[in-house]
């Protein structure tokens, strides 16, 4: 056999096996185009659209109250057990970030509370607040796209600025957040850590009150200051770890 024969057979095997190879390659594309399709049709089924570097702010009184940003943001339907059979739906927030600003309660407005409170007036529990963060979850102030059919918010990991007079005095972190606009609260869970001032505390579960400045944890707690380190399982506080209350 000549060279010129042996150059074309050789040829022709490594034609053979690249086509084979490609042809492996569509096959394999294909497959995982379909797996993909499959996993987002199912994904489309139980959710909503999903939207990437979500920022969204609301005013309040002509004052900026209530600003969020999140690098991704959906609507899906509300877990039951193991299920998502419920008619409910839940957003959810990636990365999220809240911006919520109080304002110094005027002398005036401060003494007209306090008499409306003694009088049995108002249950709102804010008699003697120096700031006040009212109205800052409620359904108004929260973006509607998060709350059409929602029930609540989730936002895994979040992160929580409280500003007053526009000046920023407490920083909140966890793990998860879920926010309960029908009772204005959110829930924080896992690692949260709050510094206000230098103070610091530590809890896994931690509730936020906006309408009445408070926090309120029923777990194990670690509050340290520039003295001392205070451990206990119940613990109340205003949103700058002053007033306390065990």
């Amino acid at each position: 056999m000549n060279k010129n024969n042996l150059k074309l057979i050789f040829l022709l095997i490594a034609i053979t096996l690249l086509s084979v190879v490609a042809l492996n390659g569509i096959n394999d594309r294909s497959a995982s185009i379909k797996e993909e399709e499959t996993i987002f049709l199912r994904l489309k089924k139980n959710s909503g659209p999903v939207m990437r570097g979500f920022q969204y702010s609301n005013y309040l009184k002509g004052k900026k109250a209530f600003n969020l940003r999140a690098a991704k943001f959906s609507v899906e339907k509300k877990k039951i057990g193991i299920f998502k059979l419920s008619p409910f739906k839940v957003a959810r927030f990636r990365d999220a970030e809240f911006d919520l600003y109080g304002q110094t309660v005027p002398p005036d407005e401060k003494m007209s509370q306090t008499r409306e409170a003694l009088s049995g007036k108002d249950s709102s529990g804010t008699t003697g607040m120096d700031s006040s963060f009212k109205g800052v979850l409620s359904n108004e102030m929260l973006p509607p796209p998060a709350l059409k059919g929602s029930v609540s918010a989730i936002c895994e990991p979040v992160r929580i600025n409280l500003y007053l007079n526009d000046e920023a005095r407490t920083i909140i972190q966890a793990e998860k957040g879920i926010v309960d606009p029908r009772q204005r609260r959110m829930i924080l869970h896992r690692n949260v850590q709050v510094n206000s001032g230098g103070l610091n505390l530590s809890t896994d579960r931690l509730v936020i009150y906006p309408e009445t400045g408070l926090f309120e944890i029923e777990k194990k707690y670690v509050l340290k200051t520039q003295d001392e380190t205070v451990t206990g399982e119940k613990l109340t506080t205003d949103f700058y770890l002053k007033k306390v209350s065990m």
